[in-house]
């Protein structure tokens, strides 16, 4: 909306490339791809498998799963689990705290926050299992207003001369070194 209304240059932060978004404002090309990935409650997943393959049951996924709201995983879940029931959070400590307290049986973001939150507290691998999910794609980018065609070419050539491609594990390994 900043972007939209003239208010800032260029947006970027894990920013989603979506059709919704790209009708107010001018992606780059995009800087990383990141998978979709659920935290699942290991006990409550186990219950919904009865014995099937994960695959089978993540796409048949009737239980609750929690996201952060206004967020383009709010589309996301609903696209791509139909059968679920979307709780919204404030924020994606919000949602965690929600899985962890039995009120929603998953949490859908990107692979490097599921991974983030494992890593961050192994312990929770104890009570939740991390799902990535290999065929969905969440193209991150930076944002121009819808006139800025110039600075559009200028970040794209940009993107395009930078070293070397972002990968997860670079990103997670390189946190905290300021």
């Amino acid at each position: 909306a900043v972007i939209a209304r003239g208010e800032a240059d260029v947006a970027s932060s894990k920013l989603s490339r979506t059709l919704a978004r790209a009708q107010i404002v001018r992606f780059s090309k995009p800087y990383l791809e990141l998978r979709h990935a659920l935290a699942l409650n290991r006990i409550r997943f186990a219950e919904m498998a009865r014995g099937r393959d994960a695959p089978t049951v993540v796409r048949a996924f009737a239980g609750s799963i929690g996201v952060i709201a206004d967020s383009s995983y709010v589309g996301f879940a609903r696209r791509n689990f139909p059968d679920a029931r979307i709780v919204e959070y404030p924020d994606w400590a919000k949602v965690v705290h929600a899985l962890e307290q039995g009120e929603i049986d998953g949490a859908y973001r990107d692979e490097l926050e599921i991974r983030r939150l494992f890593r961050n507290d192994p312990k929770k691998s104890l009570s939740l299992r991390a799902i990535t999910l290999t065929d969905t794609r969440d193209a991150l980018a930076m944002a121009v207003h819808r006139d800025a065609h110039q600075l559009l070419a200028l970040i794209d050539i940009f993107l395009e001369q930078r070293r070397g491609t972002l990968r997860i594990d670079d990103l997670l390994a390189h946190e905290g070194d300021d």
